[in-house]
């Protein structure tokens, strides 16, 4: 009887702790208030293979502000913000806007990029190594590039347009 009030304990921890950690893993802040960090820091490097199958490197954007959002079809936050961002990138032909799909499944990740009409350039990180490169705990997370490619800004959790337009003035 002991032994099995043991198991259920752990079962309980285990129900009660899984989605408080799912939850810490998609939309939290590095920074509180809006997740908004600003400076301008050394540049990531972002290369690999996009959805499509060409190489990608974000160094030839150098010239021009880049914007690059990591997202996962799973994270309820990325799905939010993902139209704001479609529309934001639509409105700056002139800015980068590059996403990157983290720990997905190809089928997933492409399910979401059609349902969500994204046209501009997505990269594959399937086991998160690009995305560890930025430094933040949460899905959506999205990096400002300066035109020589610095970190100028970032917002970790979901950003809706004014947020998106407030991080390319600081990129700008």
């Amino acid at each position: 009887m002991r032994r099995r009030r043991s198991v259920f304990g752990a079962w309980m921890v285990a129900a009660v702790s899984l989605p408080v950690l799912l939850l810490a893993s998609c939309g939290v802040s590095d920074t509180g208030g809006d997740g908004a960090t600003g400076g301008a820091t050394p540049g990531i490097v972002l290369t690999g293979t996009t959805v499509d199958g060409e190489a990608f490197d974000v160094a030839s954007y150098a010239g021009r502000p880049v914007v690059v959002n990591f997202w996962a079809s799973w994270c309820g936050y990325c799905r939010e913000e993902m139209p704001d961002l479609v529309a934001f990138a639509a409105a700056h032909p002139d800015v980068a806007v590059i996403g990157v799909a983290v720990n997905d499944s190809e089928t997933d990740a492409a399910r979401m990029i059609l349902d969500y009409g994204i046209t501009f350039p997505t990269v594959w990180d399937p086991d998160g190594e690009i995305f560890s490169r930025v430094e933040s705990q949460g899905l959506p997370t999205t990096v400002f590039l300066t035109a020589d490619l610095r970190v100028a800004h970032k917002i970790v959790g979901a950003a809706d347009r004014a947020g998106f337009e407030a991080g390319l003035r600081r990129a700008q």
